[in-house]
């Protein structure tokens, strides 16, 4: 009887014992599924690593960000990632150090490849990971793709640029043209001069078409600054070369070179 009684007893105790560890198998399950798609479903690409820097967990934003799938890149060392520059200068070598003597590297803005092959700008925030003894078996980084919101601000430096640039240029086109107007005034005055009506005519001309060039250099300066479409008109060459050559007509034995137009 009592062998009988000592065996039921053991045999409940047992039965109780495997239903509590099997509801706690349970429970540690739910648990590991609830993280792993919280890591999954994250809006951050969430990478584990060991402590070589092979890949040993990827999650779905993480193969949005770099394109690779899981099976494609678990397993692999995070170097594939990495543009040849950085490589050659070393950067996975010390991002691995600062990890491993700090504990974690945050805010750390880099390029990193896709799978293929542009580069993107990403911002990574690295911390160890350790097991029950307190040893460092790897780290994570959660990684954001800001290539995007660099655009951005490089285009808000740039219109900031563009903005101080057209100040300027319309002050010194202010300037300028006062000038412009003052010298063109002058040359109105000693027109009527008989020294003036002496020089030959391509000189007088050539007067005029440098003070319009300055003129039109204004033009274009408070263009750069404010950008305007193109606008394209035609234009006689013959004109053009004729300017160019009343400016450049030197004796062959002076300058050694002669000019000849065909």
């Amino acid at each position: 009887v009592m062998s009988g009684l000592t065996a039921w007893l053991i045999y409940r105790y047992r039965r109780r014992y495997e239903e509590a560890l099997r509801l706690k198998e349970e429970e540690a399950r739910r648990v590991r599924d609830f993280f792993q798609n919280i890591v999954q479903d994250a809006g951050e690409a969430i990478i584990c690593l060991d402590n070589n820097g092979v890949i040993q967990s990827w999650n779905r934003s993480a193969e949005g960000i770099y394109g690779y799938s899981s099976t494609e890149i678990v397993g692999q060392k995070f170097h594939c990632l990495v543009p040849p520059d950085l490589l050659a200068a070393g950067e996975p070598q010390k991002i691995l150090d600062e990890v491993r003597d700090n504990g974690y590297l945050r805010n750390y803005e880099t390029r990193r490849l896709r799978k293929d092959g542009s580069t993107i700008t990403v911002r990574i925030t690295t911390s160890t990971l350790r097991d029950a003894e307190g040893r460092m078996i790897g780290s994570s980084a959660i990684v954001s793709d800001i290539t995007a919101q660099k655009e951005m601000e490089a285009r808000l430096l740039e219109a900031e640029r563009m903005s101080a640039v057209g100040q300027l240029a319309a002050s010194t086109a202010h300037e300028v043209r006062n000038a412009l107007a003052g010298i063109w005034g002058t040359i109105e005055v000693i027109q009527r001069s008989p020294a003036w009506r002496e020089l030959p005519p391509e000189i007088s001309e050539e007067v005029r078409a440098q003070i319009a060039r300055i003129g039109r250099f204004v033009d274009d300066v408070l263009a750069y600054g404010r950008p305007e479409g193109i606008v394209r008109q035609r234009t006689d060459i013959h004109q053009v070369l004729d300017r160019v050559l009343a400016l450049t007509n030197s004796p062959p034995e002076a300058t050694g070179k002669q000019i000849v137009r065909h």
